[in-house]
């Protein structure tokens, strides 16, 4: 038996919840040929855990399951022992995607004229999971700086600080990510023409549907400084905290994400709404 997590990466907004089976002997499903049991659903910002009665199970992901043709993805567990995490996402075009989480692994990058290592840590999103990291204790050994830096990314400009560099996020989907050692920036960008029931929305109200359909729904809409957000936690060995805003262009849904551990939570977030205000779209 294999204790498995599920979580939520990618996923549009107007994205319904995956449907997610498990092969199992005398289930009372079967896709493609395979006895199943229901293990759940995953909607945005949510994750799932479950255990595998067998070596080798099957993981079947399905979008819309009412629909005559649901979209589907399957992959296989591997052998052995231990806990396994996945992260799905779904595309624009309903397609689904997993990747395995592998725990503790540290990538190099060159920052400047300094080698670091980035620690990658699991996060979910709007978006919603993707997961990068931070810098390793260089910063704790001199401090945390919040000196003001803008950073650009084709039509969108933010200022953060100049703890944070910048990651690729692309292949997650995400239009730019931002990282120090404790916090992490994602920033994605939805096409209304994509999404045309959110066309005669607010992004207050792009918000609220956004709480509505999420996991968290019974976290409420923070409104505070002219910006409106909201909050909520997630466990991954230890708890992270994220802060959400959204904002709409005349052509574009953007959804910025904060989100760093909850034990950093009350030194960073002091800044969320400063560089929520900062950031401007061309």
């Amino acid at each position: 038996m294999r204790r498995v997590t599920l979580i939520a990466g990618k996923l549009p907004l107007s994205a319904k919840p995956l449907s997610l089976f498990v092969s199992s002997v005398g289930g009372e499903h079967s896709i493609e040929g395979i006895e199943c049991r229901r293990i759940g659903e995953l909607t945005l910002a949510s994750q799932l855990t479950f255990d595998a009665e067998c070596e080798g199970a099957e993981i079947f992901a399905l979008l819309d399951s009412e629909s005559p043709e649901p979209k589907v993805s399957r992959f296989s567990l591997p052998d052995g022992f231990g806990s396994l995490y996945y992260k799905l996402n779904v595309d624009k075009s309903g397609e689904i995607s997993y990747k395995e989480i592998k725990k503790n692994r540290t990538v190099r990058t060159s920052v400047g004229k300094f080698q670091r290592e980035l620690i990658v840590f699991v996060t979910l999103i709007l978006c919603i999971g993707i997961y990068f990291g931070g810098r390793t204790a260089y910063f704790g050994l001199r401090g945390i700086s919040k000196t003001p830096a803008n950073f650009t990314k084709g039509d969108m400009e933010i200022t953060l600080s100049d703890a944070f560099v910048e990651l690729d996020g692309s292949s997650e989907g995400y239009h730019a990510v931002y990282a120090t050692d404790s916090c992490t920036v994602t920033i994605s960008r939805e096409k209304l023409n994509a999404i045309p029931e959110f066309k005669n929305m607010t992004a207050l109200e792009i918000l609220n549907e956004y709480a509505s359909t999420s996991f968290y729904a019974d976290q409420r809409v923070v409104s505070e400084e002219g910006l409106d957000y909201i909050t909520f936690e997630m466990d991954f060995e230890k708890t992270y905290k994220y802060r959400i805003y959204v904002f709409k262009t005349e052509s574009d849904i953007w959804v910025l994400e904060f989100f760093c551990p909850k034990g950093m939570y009350g030194y960073w977030s002091t800044s969320f709404n400063e560089w929520a205000k900062s950031i401007k779209f061309k």
